[in-house]
């Protein structure tokens, strides 16, 4: 795991940094995992930064809108060029137990297979 966990922050990590220089909650997610996520994205996830990695989707993402998210993802992930870029969706939430938020996603070139997300509360 030590391996693997240096392979990331020499390989990956400094690819995905630009993430903390935007203003919106954002992530870099691969795989319906995460690889990264800035301040703004932990905070709305409830979780630290540091525990972003690694994090699968279903740890954010309410159950109401789950199913679709993984629908889309494996289209994205085969290249259909009809799935949406834009979604309103529900995040898990301690208050209110979902939040509505609007989420964008981008495909990276780099790291192969990663897009990056970018989420705002509605």
């Amino acid at each position: 795991m030590e391996f693997v966990q240096y392979i990331y922050r020499e390989t990956f990590l400094p690819r995905i940094q630009f993430i903390h220089q935007i203003n919106l909650a954002a992530a870099v997610c691969r795989d319906l995992v995460f690889w990264a996520g800035n301040r703004k994205f932990a905070e709305l996830c409830e979780v630290q930064e540091r525990d972003l990695i690694g994090m699968g989707i279903e740890c954010v993402v309410h159950p109401d809108s789950i199913e679709a998210v993984i629908k889309d993802a494996k289209k994205r992930a085969m290249g259909d060029p009809e799935v949406p870029r834009t979604y309103s969706l529900f995040v898990k939430n301690r208050q209110n137990g979902k939040m509505k938020v609007r989420l964008g996603v981008c495909p990276l070139n780099e790291p192969s297979g990663a897009n990056f997300i970018f989420v705002e509360p509605k």
